[in-house]
């Protein structure tokens, strides 16, 4: 992708559910960060990480979840919750992997 692609990728509502679904399902449904991050792979873009992506994904996710942790505002637009639907800390997990799947899909096309 060239910058304008990634931006407009990044904007597209489509895209945005798609990254926000494919986060929410890999926050609920795994537990450990190695197992998100791999479902995440196989379901935004349908193959396996290699381990060099786990690498870098794993350490993005991190940061990802410190700036959420110090912004839960931050993180319930991106989850788009409220604190009746889901607790602050569940809001910003799924944040993070919601992040990291718009991560993927815009990068996916490079």
């Amino acid at each position: 992708n060239n910058p304008l692609q990634a931006l407009t990728l990044l904007n597209d509502v489509m895209f945005t559910d798609l990254a926000r679904h494919a986060g929410r399902s890999v926050a609920v449904d795994a537990d450990s960060e190695m197992t998100r991050a791999t479902l995440l792979f196989r379901r935004v873009l349908v193959r396996p990480p290699e381990e060099s992506e786990l690498h870098s994904i794993i350490p993005f996710a991190r940061s990802l979840r410190e700036s959420f942790s110090a912004d839960t505002v931050r993180a319930r637009e991106l989850t788009n919750t409220n604190e009746s639907v889901i607790s602050d800390r569940d809001a910003v997990e799924q944040a993070v992997w919601i992040g990291t799947a718009r991560a993927l899909v815009v990068g996916s096309g490079s």
